[in-house]
């Protein structure tokens, strides 16, 4: 038998989990494992990490002797590992009996300033086999013994503009981010329900945001001002405000610019430049875009899921979604693009080289294939 612990009140209300019953039992399986120390959720921002981890510790916290919630960027944390590490050997006579009381620990927030204390902490801790430690991050620890459990965004519909595939109400209710969307919309709006009318654009909302949980809650919550068939059109035009998040919630989940800022936040001066440059790119752009030698870069995007892999084929990169975590399209390449003189190439969003016409000749533009970036385009 385990003994019963007492879970600490920062584990805040309940909420409610949708679409991630896999993950919470593969989480809850690894946190029984006697031979696990550590398992860190990583994920891009948004995702949804802080919330599966709490509601797991919820789950199967008492049964553990102690369990410690602890913001990794909050002052008080050093001290507070710190303290874990010290803890006192065990009696011969106890040692190893499980009833002795082991501690878990959920570390949440494992990034940018807080991700080398956190890291070494975690380092400090891993020799005492009675400490597992549940930690959140956009990017792994890369701590030996670490265990990893990826959140991806929740399942999106299949296509419906310009088809009925997927535009069923009861078959959408099944999607998980259609499920968590009409969820937060009733929050919003009691009187909100998934219908025939509104179906297809529910779905294209939430394939739109690419099924991120708290771009979709944040949708939902523009149902108060936007009915559902103008908020697709608002999202694919950049022209609404993806913001109002929960006042009790920290600052990047309070709007989607918030996010994106720090999502940015720490990146080194070529990860920034080769994000700068590839945001005149639509997704499904090859890797030759970010040419060979930005490839450190690119994984360096890729850990912070500022940049994904799109489609069936290798190498095909792009955005997560066309929210602000993906660069704003008024980009200083975008700017330099509209000010070029004529004559001279500027790269468009399908990563293409596009020629503007000599004035008074009559001749049209042309665009020309690019194989890399900055591409040495045809002289």
């Amino acid at each position: 038998m385990s003994t019963m612990g007492t879970l600490p009140a920062a584990l805040g209300p309940v909420t409610e989990l949708v679409g991630r019953e896999l993950e919470a039992a593969m989480l809850r399986e690894r946190l029984r494992d006697p031979l696990v120390r550590l398992v860190t959720v990583t994920g891009r921002a948004g995702v949804g990490k802080s919330r599966l981890a709490l509601e797991v510790v919820r789950e199967i916290g008492g049964e553990f002797g102690r369990v410690e919630v602890r913001d990794a960027g909050a002052p008080d944390t050093p001290s507070a590992l710190a303290d874990l590490a010290a803890l006192p050997a065990l009696p011969a006579h106890v040692e190893g009996r499980q009833e002795s009381g082991r501690v878990l620990l959920l570390l949440d927030g494992c990034d940018h300033e807080a991700r080398p204390g956190a890291a070494g902490a975690l380092e400090a801790l891993a020799g005492d086999p009675r400490v597992v430690v549940l930690a959140t991050a956009v990017e792994p620890l890369g701590v030996y013994g670490e265990l990893l459990l990826p959140l991806n965004p929740l399942p999106v519909p299949g296509p419906v503009r310009g088809g009925t595939a997927a535009a069923d109400p009861h078959e959408l209710q099944e999607v998980a981010s259609v499920a968590l969307f009409v969820r937060r919309a009733r929050a919003a709006d009691p009187a909100f329900a998934l219908t025939p009318e509104n179906a297809g654009a529910v779905a294209e909302i939430c394939t739109l945001l690419d099924g991120l949980p708290l771009a979709v809650e944040l949708a939902a919550r523009r149902l108060r001002l936007l009915p559902p068939h103008l908020l697709p059109v608002r999202l694919r035009d950049r022209t609404t405000v993806l913001s109002g998040g929960p006042a009790n919630a920290p600052g990047r989940h309070r709007s989607l610019a918030a996010l994106a800022e720090w999502s940015c936040r720490g990146l080194d001066a070529p990860a920034r430049a080769l994000l700068e440059r590839l945001s005149v790119y639509e997704p499904g752009f090859g890797l030759s875009a970010a040419g060979l030698s930005a490839e450190p870069a690119v994984d360096t995007l890729m850990d912070r899921g500022l940049l994904v892999v799109v489609g069936e084929e290798r190498g095909s990169c792009g955005w997560p979604s066309p929210s602000p975590c993906a660069p704003p399209r008024a980009t200083p390449w975008r700017r330099r693009a509209a000010r070029t003189r004529p004559g001279t190439r500027t790269p468009s969003a399908t990563g293409r080289w596009w020629v503007p016409p000599r004035p008074g000749c009559g001749e049209p533009g042309r665009s020309i294939s690019c194989g890399s970036w900055p591409p040495r385009g045809p002289t």
